[in-house]
């Protein structure tokens, strides 16, 4: 095989792992492929070494026409050892198409499914019985491509809102289960109502890291609970970064969250505020390694927080958009840019709610996801409204004209919250501090 089909043969591996790279043994295979690509180096390496030791001559007179040149490999070598000229500029334009292809390639990939489904928005409002014997009962199994488009399309389509008998039936049908608070939504209850904001994120962060039970319905309320305290969390963090100070003030959150990690917790134990701050400063490795395994962590929080301000409600009836899955599952290269696109290509009359999942319709998903918390974790109920009141979504608030500094004001269907409930106070919590 010469050096060129070696080349094409390397350059279609790389297009098929964007499909394959989740294949059982895949972790395998590319440890062989390296290590052939290492034994490759190491004789191109050898053969360099015996030419230049017998060629010196040669080597010296090609020195001027070689100098500052990048090697890139040894696929373009001429005859005589040294680098072709000619071989090096036809392959870097060969790059250079094949880098114009592939973003052409993806441009073309990210328009169709933006098409399909935008007109996936045809199929008109998502009932109950296919909520939960369609779209809950068959996501898991579905290719990464599939799954994410249909989970755009979910976001996009309209709730029909029926009535809550009708949604506690199918909730019935679905999962046989009674429903109670679980540990996790207890735990977010908790950490929700800590006054202090920086106190609060510690709290929330910590009962993120619980592994709730699982099964049909309960996955669906737990990730209902799990969203609300990432927005919490996200949201808190955003704004402990605002101002004068505010990177000083972030940084004091990730060294909390440091200090009560169960991994280094006990390095921290029994210590005032002073030592806390003197032990943190020598364990900088440490701290260091923290950070580094909290990223995927903190952009899988990120990228919920903004499908949640985009999009809407839809992402709490979906828990394809749980943070689990958002920070363990690969996505297509392009989902990203899907994402965005679907919100850009959206029609001009999006604010017909004959038309689009994105308007009006918000409030069915608000009161769908009530439903469930009231038949599951009822306790949990007024946490959820007051997340969504407090932090509501861009849509809700271009709608009801909302102030960054304002609460949103929506307001419950078929369900009554005890009398001393008001859903603009939060006496009972005192005045929240940062």
């Amino acid at each position: 095989m010469d050096r060129n089909a070696i080349y094409e043969a390397l350059v279609r591996i790389e297009d098929s792992l964007e499909d394959g790279a989740d294949c059982p043994g895949m972790d395998t295979w590319m440890i062989k492929v390296k290590g052939s690509i290492r034994r490759i180096e190491a004789k191109i390496g050898e053969c360099r070494t015996s030419s230049s030791e017998g060629s010196r001559a040669d080597e010296e007179g090609h020195a001027s026409r070689m100098s500052g040149m990048d090697f890139q490999g040894d696929f373009a070598m001429d005859d005589e050892g040294g680098r072709n000229d000619d071989s090096e500029l036809g392959i870097r334009g060969e790059r250079q198409e094949e880098v114009v292809g592939k973003e052409q390639k993806k441009e073309n990939e990210v328009k169709q499914r933006v098409l399909e489904v935008l007109e996936s928005m045809a199929n008109g409002r998502v009932g109950p019985k296919e909520f939960f014997e369609g779209r809950l009962a068959t996501s898991a199994n579905q290719p990464r491509k599939v799954a994410e488009d249909d989970a755009v399309a979910m976001l996009l389509r309209r709730y029909r809102l029926c009535n809550r008998r009708r949604w506690t039936e199918e909730m019935k049908n679905f999962s046989r289960k009674t429903g109670s608070m679980t540990c996790l939504s207890q735990a977010v209850h908790e950490g929700m109502r800590v006054k202090n904001r920086e106190d609060r994120m510690v709290t929330i962060h910590e009962a993120l890291r619980m592994r709730p039970s699982t099964g049909s319905i309960e996955d669906l309320v737990n990730h209902i609970v799990t969203l609300c305290a990432v927005i919490e969390f996200a949201c808190d963090y955003e704004e402990v970064g605002k101002g004068a100070g505010g990177r000083r003030r972030q940084k004091a959150v990730v060294e909390r969250l440091f200090q009560t990690d169960p991994e280094f917790a006990g390095d921290f134990m029994g210590l005032n505020d002073e030592e806390r701050r003197e032990k943190t400063g020598l364990m900088q490795d440490e701290l260091k390694l923290f950070k580094k395994r909290m990223e995927p962590i903190t952009r899988a929080r990120n990228r919920v927080l903004w499908v949640y301000r985009k999009y809407g409600f839809g992402v709490f009836l979906d828990p394809f958009w749980s943070i689990h899955g958002l920070q363990q599952n690969r996505r297509t290269t392009a989902f990203k840019d899907v994402l965005e696109t679907c919100l850009e290509e959206i029609p001009d009359d999006a604010y017909n709610p004959e038309w689009s999942g994105l308007t009006e319709d918000q409030e069915n998903g608000f009161h769908i996801a009530v439903w469930i918390l009231a038949e599951y974790a009822e306790g949990f109920v007024r946490d959820f409204i007051r997340l969504v009141n407090r932090r509501p979504c861009d849509i809700i608030r271009v709608r009801d004209a909302i102030g960054d500094d304002e609460r949103g004001c929506l307001e419950l269907a078929e369900y009554e919250m005890p009398e001393d409930w008001d859903a603009d106070s939060d006496e009972d919590e005192g005045e929240w501090q940062v």
